[in-house]
């Protein structure tokens, strides 16, 4: 299609008032051509019943206003209560870290989204739409994480059993599985990454949660996840094999994400070790540990820490090398975050999940909040404020013209955000943003 059709359909799209922010970006972006017109399929998710929730599309009014509760639920003062403890966590959290009144607003959001995808769960859902309605272990880990940053020790805990649940007899784990079950629900590749997540969010959670690296399901996990992670870098070099990450597509060497996870793996099951007793476990996981990260370095810091090493393109796996994945602060990774994010960013603002992805224009909001993260960009926090839909959700993509499209909620976001806002690496202070979602972008 022609940059000036594309233009037409984006102002058909948009209303007129659209059309100047369509012609001033496309000047200044030379891959406009390609840029992608993606529909919001779901504005939020409410819930209708305990355990049970429905998919809001653009426009419907299925929620009771400033809540994640269908307007016809039942019982309404069981869904309320549920959700005012949820409310009661994000008080308490916000002003223990003096949240302005704007961040507050972004950080009880991203908290309802949470509860709404996991509520009456073992452990979180991706979203509420088809494709998206089952349980990713890097989702979850995310999930766990922000949970225990809420205070919501208890949520927290349980997503790592169900994960402890999930990891397969010898330390893989799936992409993902059908709720409630230890059965994917397609013929996706495993993924080495799940392993890591895994060691990541116990380690995590049971920081506020120490009985918890005690049960015997969680520690027998913990152990066979460190085991295969040992076995998979006991070659020549500690580099681990080719693994599908969260680019989800196969691969034919080990991504930078891959190499990240496995090394938090290693830390973090090392320190699992350590606290049941193992020290001949902890002492192996930690050395392999060191040793991985001194060949990321040589491998993939010559080329910024891109996606594969030897090859630049910048990727957002690299920020996995950075707390609070890793253990440590890596100076040389952190003095190539300019670079990557200038090399990812994306029209509407935000980033894509790499300098190697589709130039179609569109923002993904969980790298993005994966660098609001790891660097304490306050700007990038106002930017998801102002980009979340009219009920207040983090959409999983926004496109070039600064619409939310694709799925909302999007766990791995809202989960990103929440521990974002709860890090002491990102200010306190907030101007209000301004939410676009009011206007909404129909579907083709």
């Amino acid at each position: 299609m022609s940059s000036p059709s594309r233009r037409r359909v984006l102002r058909t799209a948009l209303g007129i008032g659209g059309a100047a922010v369509v012609a001033t970006t496309a000047a200044a972006d030379p891959d406009r051509e390609h840029w992608a017109l993606d529909s919001l399929w779901t504005e939020t998710a409410v819930l209708t019943a305990p355990g049970r929730r429905v998919a809001v599309t653009p426009g419907s009014a299925g929620a009771i206003p400033g809540t994640r509760i269908a307007i016809d639920a039942e019982p309404l003062a069981a869904l309320e209560d549920d959700e005012r403890a949820v409310r009661e966590a994000v008080e308490a959290a916000a002003a223990a870290h003096d949240l302005a009144p704007a961040r507050h607003d972004l950080l009880l959001g991203a908290a309802l989204d949470l509860h709404v995808l996991s509520a009456g769960l073992a452990a979180p859902v991706a979203a509420w739409s088809r494709g998206w309605w089952f349980v990713w272990p890097r989702d979850s880990a995310h999930v766990a994480l922000a949970f225990a940053r809420l205070g919501l020790t208890d949520r927290a805990a349980g997503i790592v059993r169900e994960l402890a649940r999930l990891c397969g007899p010898d330390g893989w784990f799936e992409a993902r599985y059908v709720p409630g079950t230890t059965t994917p629900p397609d013929a996706r590749r495993r993924q080495l990454d799940g392993t890591g997540w895994y060691l990541w969010a116990l380690d995590e959670v049971a920081a506020a949660e120490p009985a918890l690296r005690e049960e015997d399901a969680v520690a027998l996990a913990a152990r066979r996840c460190t085991t295969l992670l040992l076995e998979l870098t006991n070659g020549a070099t500690p580099m681990p094999p080719a693994s599908p990450d969260y680019w989800e597509r196969n691969e034919a060497r080990p991504t930078i994400a891959t190499c990240a996870l496995v090394a938090v793996g290693l830390e973090r099951g090392a320190r699992q070790a350590e606290a049941t007793g193992d020290e001949a476990l902890a002492a192996r996981a930690r050395e392999r540990a060191r040793e991985l990260r001194a060949l990321v370095r040589s491998r993939f810091g010559p080329t910024g820490y891109s996606r594969y090493a030897g090859r630049a393109g910048a990727d957002a796996g690299m920020l996995f090398l950075l707390p609070p994945y890793a253990l440590e602060d890596d100076p040389d990774v952190r003095s190539h975050l300019d670079a990557a994010r200038t090399a990812m960013a994306r029209p509407a603002g935000g980033v894509a999940p790499g300098a190697l992805w589709r130039r179609d224009g569109i923002t993904w909001t969980p790298q993005t909040a994966m660098f609001a993260q790891a660097t304490g960009a306050a700007e990038l926090l106002d930017w998801l404020a102002g980009h979340r839909t009219a009920s207040g959700s983090l959409p999983e993509k926004v496109i070039a013209t600064g619409r939310p499209a694709a799925v909302a909620p999007l766990a791995w976001t809202a989960a990103l955000v929440a521990s974002a806002l709860l890090s002491s690496s990102v200010p306190p202070d907030a101007a209000p943003a301004r939410r676009t979602g009011a206007a909404r972008t129909p579907a083709r």
